[in-house]
């Protein structure tokens, strides 16, 4: 029989889960979590006295984490290490059963532990865009979001510009969905009149602020009118997901994540982008 996910890293234990975490971020990381590293780290391997740092606890006290089996840890503490270490949501679940083991008693599905990562994350993200000043600050900020928060093979925003067209900024990408989207975007912009490309952008469909649009939705009607235009770049099977955003200037973008693959996208990933785009218009909103 096949081992779980859990049972393997029961095997491995706490203080063998945060090692590995230590171990494996990568020495040219500026950040740990919120805590910026000093500029004479950057290069090195991350010590188990910089993230004693980061969490604000003493390096004997961290090192016993990594080293000694059975330590109780507070929530509050347990939360703190997980950002400074940036686990994923599941990783998180796991070093909260292995530290509290009164915790396997209660169920928490995958599904659970995701909407508490984008709690997290998001309360993050509506701080830092409550002091920007600008559309073009708050997409950035948006778009460097996105790359850690949706696995997706590139994240984008797309802002219509005051002559009519539309501007894509791509934030996060492997090289080949890179090259797939720019083939396919010179190829719509030479084919395709205004109308077709607000249509390929959404614009005609996404009308409120946070609305959310994915590829396998029945109102999505453009599949047919951009097949030559996907054929071509090689994206039949891709699939995306979109939100309006928009202030009260009249200032309209797009977010989107897309997959050069099909990805089937689920009620968390749906609603957590929703929220992102409706926080961004708040924001945009609020300091026009």
């Amino acid at each position: 029989m096949q081992r779980s996910a859990f049972s393997e890293r029961e095997a491995l234990g706490l203080a063998g889960l945060l090692k590995r975490a230590r171990r494996r971020i990568h020495s040219e990381t500026r950040s740990l979590g919120q805590s910026l590293r000093f500029p004479t780290r950057v290069g090195k391997a991350v010590t188990q006295e910089e993230v004693a740092e980061a969490v604000g606890i003493s390096r004997n006290w961290y090192q016993m984490l990594e080293t000694k089996k059975g330590l109780r840890v507070s929530p509050t503490l347990l939360g703190r290490i997980a950002d400074v270490l940036m686990l994923s949501a599941s990783e998180r679940v796991v070093i909260f059963e292995l530290a509290v083991p009164e915790l396997r008693a209660t169920i928490l599905t995958p599904a659970a532990g995701e909407v508490l990562e984008a709690f997290r994350s998001l309360r993050s993200l509506g701080q830092k865009l409550w002091t920007a000043t600008t559309e073009v600050e708050a997409l950035t900020l948006v778009r460097e979001y996105g790359t850690r928060h949706f696995t997706s093979d590139l994240f984008a925003s797309r802002a219509r510009r005051d002559t009519g067209g539309w501007d894509d900024h791509i934030a996060i990408g492997k090289p080949a969905p890179l090259k797939l989207h720019a083939t396919f975007d010179s190829f719509a912009r030479a084919n395709y009149d205004s109308v077709h490309i607000d249509e390929m952008q959404h614009a005609t469909i996404l009308v409120q602020p946070g609305d959310v649009l994915a590829r396998s939705d029945l109102r999505y009607p453009f599949a047919e009118s951009f097949a030559s235009a996907l054929d071509f770049a090689g994206l039949n099977d891709y699939d995306f997901i979109t939100a309006r955003v928009r202030s009260r200037l009249g200032f309209v973008a797009s977010l989107g994540a897309v997959h050069v693959t099909p990805h089937q996208y689920d009620e968390v990933e749906r609603e957590h982008l929703s929220t992102v785009a409706a926080l961004v218009s708040h924001a945009l909103s609020a300091g026009a």
